[in-house]
């Protein structure tokens, strides 16, 4: 699970154990330097605050010395723990519907099989009193947001029409119209685009096998270009349309080289060769949207509130699927 400050005063927590139940049971967000009790009352001291807190009196909930706190919650669901499973949803039984989440599984591996996904703030959808909320796909290690478009075969206008607006405009982002593949055009005709849709490329060379690589990664590679290294990381390229056999991208030019002619000679030659010898274009939009699911044989959640009114969860459910490639599903097994 990602580090995530337990209260806003960074990792800091009280801890509680139970002489009933022989158990520490929870964590509090205040932190006091001492306690102190008078009759029924429980009061708290802490450095730097001038008066003594008196517990379970104040109005706002999880609010100590004046300090707001979030309510928090960690759990996994294991059922089955031999399978792997595809989660799809989650309930919650809840009087609130304002939840942060975060969501992870496979922890434990250091490849692709390690899934997350961000730190989202959501009012939960509400049916029947129920709070659902469907698990996000994973940030990291997706696959299923990278989908192939049309190869390049030639760019219209980039050392004339497009370098002009360059040098003449100053325009740190130029569009440009770049011919596609006849024979592929009808291959590929549900290819994404948009201002959130990245282009990548793979290629033949050895050193670059098997990588997906942007413009920037490409020209630091590639003699001679190795100039470019420094002012291109960081470059995304992103494709705004693609329609009649043309693909139109939105092309970032980086401050530092408006002013330098060589260097935005050298930066469209670096593009024009990245997008002409690709073996393999791609475009990849948001894992966290269109990613893959979680997978896994657990799943990790991680809940937060920061409401100040009285909060209660009583229950959380999770709704999955087998994978098909589980053993469970084998007639054998």
């Amino acid at each position: 699970m990602a580090d995530i400050p337990l209260t806003s005063n960074g990792f800091e927590a009280t801890f509680a154990y139970s002489e009933r139940q022989s158990a520490w049971t929870t964590r509090y967000s205040f932190v006091p330097t001492c306690y102190a009790s008078s009759g029924d009352e429980m009061l708290s001291f802490k450095d730097n605050v001038g008066t003594a807190w008196l517990h379970d009196k104040n109005s706002a909930r999880n609010e100590f010395y004046g300090l707001k706190n979030k309510s928090s919650i960690e759990l996994s669901f294991n059922d089955d723990p031999s399978s792997v499973k595809i989660f799809k949803s989650v309930s919650l039984e809840t009087n609130r519907n304002n939840w942060s989440y975060i969501f992870s599984t496979n922890e434990e591996y250091d490849d692709s099989n390690n899934q997350q996904s961000l730190l989202t703030s959501k009012i939960l959808e509400d049916k029947e009193g129920f709070k659902y909320l469907e698990v996000p796909r994973s940030r990291l290690n997706s696959s299923a947001n990278i989908v192939p478009v049309p190869g390049a075969t030639s760019i219209e206008g980039l050392f004339s029409e497009v370098l002009q607006e360059i040098l003449l405009e100053g325009n740190p982002n130029v569009l440009v119209d770049v011919n596609l593949n006849a024979i592929e055009v009808s291959s590929f005709p549900s290819a994404p685009f948009g201002n959130s849709i990245i282009l990548l490329a793979s290629f033949d060379d050895p050193d670059l096998s098997g990588q997906l690589q942007t413009l920037s990664s490409f020209s630091s590679a590639t003699p001679p270009f190795i100039v470019l290294q420094n002012s291109l990381l960081g470059v995304d390229i992103n494709i705004v349309s693609i329609g009649n056999g043309v693909m139109t991208l939105s092309l970032p030019i980086p401050s530092n080289l408006l002013d330098d002619t060589g260097f935005i000679t050298l930066y469209l030659q670096a593009f024009e060769q990245y997008l002409t010898t690709a073996s393999n274009l791609f475009a990849v939009s948001p894992a966290e949207i269109n990613g893959d699911e979680m997978r896994g044989p657990y799943l990790n959640l991680r809940l937060e509130s920061a409401s100040s009114k009285p909060l209660e969860l009583h229950s959380i459910n999770a709704e999955y699927a087998f994978s098909k490639l589980d053993k469970g599903l084998n007639q054998n097994a």
